[in-house]
């Protein structure tokens, strides 16, 4: 669970509307320091939150920076617009103190480019940009506050219980000010929000949020075939555990020899990662993929559709295997058969793969994302998500907010523009102007009905997007027009609620829809589905987990998880047996050991 705001800041505005609001005394100064601990962002979050900033990352959002007006959708659907005044767009800007803990370059002053220009026209505001210790404190050159005080800061969410108690934050709840100035916040982002416990107090949002509570992380679990040979031998209806096996004895028929001259396997194991595991990292995962659990930690493996905790060693009352001991005897009947590849570590497992010498994975890392290049899809050959009827497998939802939080200062005289920017940032429009350059310029969304709409880069923005150091109009490259404060406020692989896609174009249909290799196009076709994603939804009775609370997703850490050293060991012994009755007396010992 995410830690609350506790605080109560008494504070008396002058007016109601989104207008700029008098100054307070409160200022954010160098002075607060935080005596909580700092989380680290995870390594796949600050991969997403800074895709923009990522190689050959680049442009695509709708409307054009300078467009008469902005329009948000609500929840019902309608849309909301907030007209530009022109006269105010030939005013001198006004200029916003922005400081940030995510300003990593120490980039001090008020950036030029692209972004800039579209602060100007959109909302008359120039942002001059500091940098922030992660408790709001000031960092890079000169180590100071700017003597008007910031107006906006984004810190570690940690930070904002003891700034919110020393009266430092604006209470974005005081006369309706979140109502009347943040509309798509205030009708779609809800959860978002950092907020006291009774959500009397508003404090700010938090950055690299889902946008909706049900949105999933990319899958990761996925049960992928040699699609190529799985099509050799007829490509056979899939339903049971048995209807793999024999599959895969199948293809090893019809393709003994790898590319490198050495024997195919249908699966691979690896010991690596257990050292990350709280049990047989391989047989774990496998667990995970036929009955679509999480991993619990030494607590065993938790399902969420019946909401029980299976123990690695448990047993059914019948006497069969649970989820755990069913993928050892599964893996321990690959390897006496000859099916079942024993890696020296992952990245013999991976050159394995690579040489076409695995014909079935249960994680994309195995599989598609290592050997699907242009140079074996060309030729026919690939790994596809091909998941019997019978599995569940596990997904994981988007944290809801992320570990840091957009938040204005209680000294800002500019209250109504700071809000009125970051709910633009937050609205779907925003986010894409933020990833991807100004709307119309670099991308624009389709026409046609809602759930068919898609964002179509312009020629500027596939050049952005592929080169960023292209320039735009104003003689600027796309890459040096980029802000520097570099937190986004909804995370990129969230679904864009205009097209039902992901933010992030990697993953947008038009990247995949084009002219593509026969196997995969052949795939296509026999699932209905234009990749792994959508093929899961489609296909595959997936088990939803909140990322946050799961050991997998979370990065296991044996010290906090646990770890079982000799389950690891007898494990390997069970899975390696040579017969059946070895493999039946290496559980009963691991039965006796846990019992002790």
């Amino acid at each position: 669970m995410r830690k609350k705001i506790f605080a109560v800041l008494a504070m008396v505005l002058a007016s109601v509307s989104c207008s700029s609001q008098p100054a307070q005394n409160n200022t954010v100064s160098s002075s607060f320091e935080t005596t909580e601990e700092i989380s680290e962002i995870s390594s796949e979050a600050e991969e997403v939150s800074n895709i923009s900033n990522a190689e050959n990352d680049g442009a695509s959002a709708e409307k054009g920076s300078g467009s008469g007006e902005s329009g948000v959708e609500n929840s019902d659907g309608a849309v909301q617009t907030d007209t530009i005044d022109s006269e105010k767009q030939n005013e001198a800007p006004v200029v916003l103190n922005i400081g940030s803990s995510r300003n990593g370059a120490m980039y001090e002053g008020i950036k030029v480019g692209w972004f800039e220009e579209m602060l100007n026209e959109r909302f008359g505001v120039s942002f001059y940009n500091y940098s922030l210790k992660p408790d709001g404190s000031p960092a890079g050159p000169g180590a100071e506050a700017p003597d008007s005080g910031y107006d906006i800061i984004i810190v570690e969410a940690s930070a904002i219980k003891e700034l919110s108690e020393n009266g430092s934050l604006l209470n974005w709840k005081e006369n309706n000010l979140m109502e009347s100035c943040c509309p798509y916040i205030s009708n779609n982002l809800f959860h978002i929000l950092a907020a006291s416990d009774d959500n009397e107090e508003v404090y700010g949002v938090y950055a690299n949020s889902a946008q909706s509570v049900n949105d999933t992380e990319p899958a990761v679990f996925t049960w992928e075939l040699r699609y190529d040979k799985y099509l050799e031998i007829g490509a056979p209806e899939l339903n049971r555990m048995e209807d793999l096996t024999e599959a895969l004895r199948k293809m090893k028929e019809v393709s003994p020899v790898d590319d490198a001259g050495g024997e195919t396997y249908g699966m691979g194991v690896f010991k690596d990662l257990d050292n990350t595991s709280a049990a047989m990292y391989c047989a774990k995962t496998i667990a995970q993929c036929i009955y679509g659990l999480d991993d619990a930690g030494t607590d065993g493996l938790y399902d969420s559709a019946s909401k029980e905790t299976y123990p690695y060693l448990y047993i059914h009352d019948d006497g069969s295997y649970g989820p755990y001991l069913q993928a050892l005897k599964w893996l321990n009947q690959l390897y006496r058969e000859g099916l079942l590849y024993v890696a020296e570590n992952y990245n013999d497992l991976c050159d394995k793969v690579k040489q076409g010498g695995i014909l079935c994975v249960q994680q994309t890392f195995l599989g598609e994302d290592i050997y699907n290049d242009a140079e074996a899809l060309s030729a026919g050959r690939g790994f596809f998500s091909i998941v019997p009827s019978d599995f569940a497998l596990p997904a994981y939802r988007i944290d809801k907010t992320g570990k840091q939080v957009w938040a204005i200062s209680a000294d800002t005289e500019h209250a109504g523009e700071c809000m009125k920017i970051i709910d633009f940032l937050a609205s779907p429009e925003g986010v894409l102007t933020y990833l991807y350059g100004p709307e119309d310029l670099n991308w624009r969304l389709s026409e046609g009905e809602p759930e068919n709409k898609e964002i179509v880069f312009t020629e500027l923005g596939e050049e952005c997007l592929n080169n960023r150091s292209t320039l735009m109009p104003d003689g600027i490259s796309f890459d040096e027009g980029m802000p520097v404060f570099n937190s986004l406020i909804i995370n990129p692989l969230s679904f864009n609620p205009l097209t039902g896609e992901r933010y992030d174009y990697r993953y947008w249909r038009p990247q995949n829809a084009g002219e593509v290799d026969e196997l995969t196009a052949g795939w296509r076709k026999n699932t209905n589905a234009y990749n792994t994603e959508d093929y899961l939804k489609k296909h595959v009775d997936l088990r939803y987990y909140d990322s946050d609370n799961s050991a997998y997703n979370d990065g296991y850490d044996a010290t906090r998880y646990g770890k079982n050293a000799e389950l690891i060991e007898k494990s390997w012994v069970a899975v390696l047996s040579e017969t059946e009755e070895a493999f039946e007396s290496a559980v009963n010992d691991m039965l006796s050991s846990a019992s002790d």
